[in-house]
């Protein structure tokens, strides 16, 4: 889940760092689905994809990525 200062790279912001917190805030959730908010880490807990709302940049795919996970929910 969401913890107080997360932040991330979200795609289409040019390699700039963004909170978690204001990344979600003009989805209007509400507290409790705020905190039930997932996100998915890697093995260092840097934020690999805020789940429906967008991925981290540096974890795209490219001519260099060897590994793909598949994730099912």
């Amino acid at each position: 889940n969401i913890k107080t200062g997360d932040t991330f790279f979200p795609f289409g912001l040019k390699g700039k760092s963004k909170k978690v917190s204001e990344m979600i805030k003009p989805l209007k959730l509400s507290k409790f689905e705020k905190e039930k908010q997932i996100v998915l880490l890697n093995g260092n807990d840097e934020i690999i994809w805020l789940l429906g709302v967008r991925s981290d940049e540096r974890f795209a795919i490219s001519e260099g990525t060897t590994k793909i996970a598949k994730i099912y929910l």
